[in-house]
């Protein structure tokens, strides 16, 4: 592999104890980030207090898109202290089957952390040193190739 190059690992082990390993990957991954982007899971997501309190921080709200796991309709927030509030607000299985799941960050339109919470899947666009810190710290990830999925938007 080349010392640069970076490519898309997978931890599927993640539990609903692991949220110290969960907000590890969020820090990590905030202050890397442009953007945030959620599948939108249920329709009247807006009416919930938490999420109507960061409607004001909404870029787009779309149709499915050139993403790792696209859904019907998904909505993007700039990443300001009070997104990143409501991110931090939950743990690592208060996202399944949430209002708004499978959280995505995007760094220069390129989708560098995704999640598919039904799956259990968290999978991070990694260099090789990246890969080994994580898995030295008990992660398990391993590679992975979205073979039918598009991980840049157009």
């Amino acid at each position: 592999m080349i010392e640069n190059s970076v490519n898309y690992y997978c931890d599927a082990s993640l539990q609903e104890t692991d949220d110290e390993k969960w907000f590890y990957l969020l820090k990590m991954v905030l202050n890397d980030s442009d953007y945030v982007e959620f599948n939108v899971r249920k329709k009247d997501f807006n009416k919930i207090p938490e999420i109507d309190s960061i409607s004001k921080h909404i870029i787009d709200t779309v149709k499915p898109k050139q993403k790792i796991y696209p859904r019907k309709k998904s909505i993007s927030y700039q990443l300001n202290e009070d997104v990143i509030s409501f991110i931090l607000s939950k743990q690592y299985m208060d996202w399944k089957n949430y209002y708004l799941e499978d959280i995505s960050f995007f760094k220069n339109d390129l989708e560098i952390f995704a999640t598919i919470t039904h799956e259990n899947y968290i999978i991070m666009l990694l260099n090789a040193d990246e890969y080994i810190d994580l898995n030295n710290k008990g992660y398990n990830f391993s590679y992975f190739l979205p073979t039918k999925y598009s991980v840049c938007r157009k």
